[in-house]
């Protein structure tokens, strides 16, 4: 398999990954009116993927700090 998931690819750089709930249990929070919720977990994945995005320029030289945590 070419793709790792992005719980993987953010713990392994000591980002924190998932927190609370897993893509697995998005349509049964839907259906159980936690919006809230789901809209917490997307925006943690987002976060995840700007700081894997930060630190993958970092590595490659495109950023320097302080412009990327």
């Amino acid at each position: 398999r070419a793709a790792a998931p992005l719980d993987a690819l953010a713990k392994l750089c000591a980002l924190p990954g998932k927190l609370g709930m897993d893509g697995s249990q998005v349509h049964a929070a839907y259906l159980e009116g936690r919006l809230d919720e789901i809209r917490r977990y997307c925006e943690t994945d987002v976060m995840n993927t700007w700081l894997l995005y930060c630190r993958y320029q970092q590595m490659r030289g495109g950023l320097t700090p302080p412009w990327c945590a």
